[in-house]
């Protein structure tokens, strides 16, 4: 690998300049909030489809995909969170509000803001 392109990826922090430090991130993730009903959906074999906004997966890979990112600007977000049943019939339909928190290495600086929306089992959405 390239030195510049090793140097895009990590630079030193948190050692003083001694060469001791540990390497941070360069690149900055993407920041998000992720939807995730798979515990609704190992409770509920009826549950067939998750949408957050105007975004939509199905839920009948086993286990169930990631969820769905929505994209975190720096406001708190208002998500309206459906689950459906194969006929189309929500199973669940709540708004929640969620923010996104920093997520780094200690000692680095912000790579990323992420947020998570879960759909627990007994249908209850929270955002942490």
């Amino acid at each position: 690998m390239p030195a510049a392109l090793a140097l895009a990826f990590a630079a030193g922090c948190g050692g003083g300049g001694d060469g001791g430090g540990r390497a941070c991130p360069m690149i900055r993730g993407q920041d998000g909030v992720t939807v995730d009903a798979a515990p609704f959906a190992a409770a509920h074999p009826r549950a067939r489809r998750l949408c957050a906004g105007k975004q939509c997966v199905p839920l009948a890979a086993k286990p169930p995909g990631p969820g769905i990112t929505v994209p975190y600007h720096g406001a708190p977000l208002r998500i309206r969170v459906v689950v459906t049943a194969a006929d189309g019939s929500a199973l669940v339909d709540r708004t929640v509000s969620a923010t996104a928190h920093r997520v780094a290495p200690k000692g680095c600086g912000a790579i990323a803001r992420r947020g998570r929306v879960t759909v627990a089992a007994d249908g209850s959405v929270r955002a942490s």
